[in-house]
């Protein structure tokens, strides 16, 4: 298997922020363009374009971001509650095998690699209610939904299509609980 890989490109990723390894940066930020951050950075942060969490890299506090985000770093703190950190994503979140997840990342779309330490939650932000049709069910709307009760819901209808097409029944699909 091929790892994934990504290129950093400063100009195509419009980065115009750049908070060094050794910064520390607290309070109430607004950054138009892209922001690399390879410090630490704390606060209330609105971000017009992606942001990337370097590797040694932690961000906590409240951040919205209207392009990608890319952790290599630690979001949120070990040390902390979850909801203390919160990740807002319009794009894709991509969590790397490095990254620590300690706060709570919402996002559109996700990669997340294995390896990666998720202590944190994440939450999908979809643009519309996901309806799954199964036996018994009148849909389920997945925006108030408890992760694992989605996935048991999709589960299901996996295994009904599978029977379905083939018509033995199909392989056990495991569910998770927190």
């Amino acid at each position: 298997m091929t790892p994934d890989t990504l290129t950093i490109d400063p100009l195509l990723m419009n980065l115009v922020h750049r908070f060094g390894p050794d910064s520390e940066i607290r309070g109430n930020l607004q950054l138009s363009g892209g922001v690399l951050v390879q410090g630490t950075l704390c606060g209330e942060v609105v971000i017009d374009g992606p942001l990337l969490i370097w590797s040694g890299a932690t961000v906590c506090g409240t951040f919205h971001v209207s392009g990608d985000v890319y952790v290599f770093g630690e979001a949120g703190r070990s040390d902390e509650a979850v909801d203390a950190t919160h990740i807002r994503c319009d794009g894709t979140a991509c969590v790397a095998s490095s990254a620590v997840l300690a706060g709570t990342l919402s996002a559109r779309h996700f990669n997340i690699y294995q390896g990666a330490d998720l202590r944190g939650s994440i939450r999908s932000l979809a643009d519309s209610t996901l309806q799954v049709d199964t036996p018994g069910s009148e849909g389920i709307d997945d925006t108030d939904m408890d992760t694992s009760k989605l996935i048991a819901a999709k589960g299901s209808q996996v295994r009904h299509e599978i029977e379905d097409a083939f018509g033995s029944p199909a392989p056990q699909i495991p569910s998770f609980s927190r």
